[in-house]
């Protein structure tokens, strides 16, 4: 990095420097999250115990709460980490979900985890590469721009 970047610069790109590695983290959370459950998640059969709105962003989405027994015989209640539309769960509906027997609070239901994370993973690497170029930018400007 130039030593003779304004303030201003400096603080930029580290600002940016830290949006890239929140991405970075949130990216490799998504991965971890469903890989782990794909790969040693226990499937058990739940009921779902609670569905309470909650607002996102404009939107309203849907909190599921949902009661198994897990790997150990224990009588576990989990929530399920994502919001879902209004018509994806209703109380009493059973369905499977896969959770870890080390983590059994952490659920998501079969079919989601066969599914795969969707388009968040690819939304956070777009993000990384293009706050990545802004801080490249703003730390490393091309001769005679600074």
């Amino acid at each position: 990095m130039s030593a003779g970047l304004p303030w201003g610069r400096r603080v930029a790109g580290g600002f940016f420097a830290v949006v890239v590695i929140v991405c970075l983290w949130g990216l490799w959370a998504v991965e971890d999250e469903y890989r782990s459950l794909a790969s040693r998640g226990v499937p058990a059969e739940a009921v779902v115990t609670a569905v309470t709105a909650e607002r996102a962003r404009s939107s309203v989405g849907y909190r599921v709460e949902v009661q198994y027994r897990s790997a150990a015989g224990e009588d576990m209640r989990a929530r399920m980490p994502r919001l879902v539309g209004a018509d994806a769960f209703r109380v009493g509906q059973r369905v499977t979900v896969l959770h870890l027997p080390e983590e059994p609070a952490r659920v998501l239901p079969l079919d989601d985890v066969a599914e795969g994370p969707g388009i968040t993973p690819w939304f956070l690497a777009a993000c990384v590469l293009a706050f990545g170029w802004v801080a490249k930018m703003a730390w490393f400007p091309r001769r005679g721009a600074a």
